[in-house]
């Protein structure tokens, strides 16, 4: 069997959605479809009632919980079943291939064959009887994002790859986001499944940091290592889907003459003109204005340094309010850990050399009332 193929590109009923090339399973037995990536529902378990009503309500219960998931994948309907298991309980659908949801289903009883564990009930694109993962791409018409991410083909690295494509209108970034149902939060995962953004001054594996400053991306390097808060967070469950837009070097900049190298994000409030705020204004621009991402992680410093004004006197300046600017700007709560908490190996800091007091590794969520 294939241990990876190519990554694609596919629209169904007007989404668009990315096809990872790593397949995470197949089909054990020949695959009904000759079509290069047919849209699937693989049901896992149905509590041992394998009726059509059981399907239909398991089709229903995705649809309602997940923005990856559309009566497109209904299609076809996998249930799973585990090579050499008995499919006593499943004949009874061998011969009612077309169910009445909201679209025709053809039913299949297969077993997959898996690396390790369970294949998550789910949308899946297959092909050539490989069952691949499938990614919503949602367009990023805010501009938050500097780089949006998807795993590396290499999944036994920590390593990330970049996400090139452009939405149709062939102007904004894609931003690439998994099914809801691949994973469920749990005691040991608190985070699984949770998309999460976090800002350029975090290094990630396999890309640059630009710190949005051109100067800084010519110099520096693709990152080798991924930051230290950044793993925590993966190991937790979470899925980084990209890297968000900073003030130059994390300073203070008000758009838009203050921004010389790349444009700020645009604000979701009001007319989209209003300022998101400063140096973490990516990171709240991009949670204030998408339902589908779940946090933002930024920065937030406490710089006490000396400058020198024009009547030469030294003074003592206090730089602040990442965090808390964007967050109030874009009608946020920023969550700000005791001082100390936090790990920053891996991150680029707004004054290293200067007389820094404190640093923050900030949370920006969005609470439903």
């Amino acid at each position: 069997m294939p241990s990876t193929g190519t990554s694609s590109m596919i629209v169904l009923d007007g989404i668009s959605y990315y096809i990872p090339p790593v397949p995470k399973g197949w089909l054990q037995g020949q695959w009904p479809s000759h079509q290069s990536a047919t849209p699937a529902t693989v049901i896992s378990s149905l509590g041992g009632d394998t009726c059509a009503n059981a399907i239909a309500k398991a089709v229903e219960e995705f649809l309602a919980l997940d923005d990856v998931y559309s009566t497109a994948f209904a299609s076809f309907i996998v249930i799973q079943s585990a090579p050499g298991a008995s499919l006593r309980n499943l004949l009874e659908l061998k011969d009612r291939t077309m169910l009445d949801l909201r679209v025709k289903s053809r039913v299949i009883t297969a077993p997959v064959i898996l690396h390790e564990g369970t294949l998550p009930s789910g949308p899946y694109f297959i092909q050539d009887s490989a069952i691949h993962e499938a990614w919503r791409l949602y367009c990023d018409d805010l501009d938050a994002f500097e780089i949006t991410l998807i795993p590396h083909v290499d999944t036994t690295i920590a390593k990330f790859s970049i996400l090139t494509t452009l939405a149709a209108d062939g102007i904004w970034r894609n931003v690439a986001v998994p099914s809801r149902l691949y994973a469920r939060p749990s005691t040991q995962k608190p985070l699984a499944g949770a998309r999460v953004s976090v800002k350029d001054n975090f290094r990630l594996a396999g890309v640059k940091t630009t710190m949005t400053n051109k100067g800084f991306i010519e110099l520096y390097p693709i990152d080798n290592e991924t930051a230290a808060y950044v793993n925590m967070l993966i190991e937790l469950g979470a899925v980084i889907v990209g890297k968000t837009r900073m003030c130059s070097f994390a300073a203070g900049e008000e758009p838009t003459d203050q921004w010389i190298d790349f444009h700020c994000p645009f604000s979701p409030r009001g007319d989209t003109y209003q300022s998101p705020g400063s140096s973490s204004s990516g990171a709240a621009s991009s949670l204030a204005g998408y339902a589908w991402l779940d946090y933002s992680i930024g920065t937030d410093s406490n710089v006490h340094y000396w400058y020198i004004h024009r009547q030469r006197r030294s003074n003592r300046k206090v730089a602040a309010g990442s965090i808390r600017a964007p967050a109030a700007n874009n009608g946020l709560y920023g969550l700000r850990p005791t001082l100390g908490s936090g790990v920053f190996d891996g991150i680029v800091h707004l004054a290293r050399y200067a007389r820094s007091r404190s640093h923050r590794v900030v949370t920006l969520v969005k609470l439903d009332a």
